[in-house]
């Protein structure tokens, strides 16, 4: 497990259009099950830039959460991010 994740969002302007992107960032080469765990939630992997990204959402986040955590599973990583889309539909977060 890494001993240290850096994330943050970041403003993109692509073609006229700002859009927030979640970044993360690791000391070396996360373990497979922090990769496996990123590339189901939509994250890539940025070559130049040696980070994951994706469009920002609360699902992103909860995952990004989780992995600050150290939790890797990815059934308790869907139903961590269930539970944060549910309480973002009904206005508790």
């Amino acid at each position: 497990m890494p001993t240290e994740i850096y994330s943050n969002t970041v403003q993109r302007r692509y073609r006229r259009t700002y859009y927030s992107e979640a970044q993360v960032r690791f000391p070396d080469v996360p373990p497979a099950p922090y990769r496996e765990a990123l590339k189901a939630y939509g994250f890539r992997w940025h070559r130049a830039g040696q980070y994951w990204y994706a469009p920002s959402s609360v699902a992103r986040a909860t995952v990004i959460d989780c992995l600050h955590g150290g939790c890797t599973d990815l059934d308790d990583i869907a139903l961590h991010v269930a539970e944060c889309e549910a309480e973002a539909a009904c206005g508790i977060i």
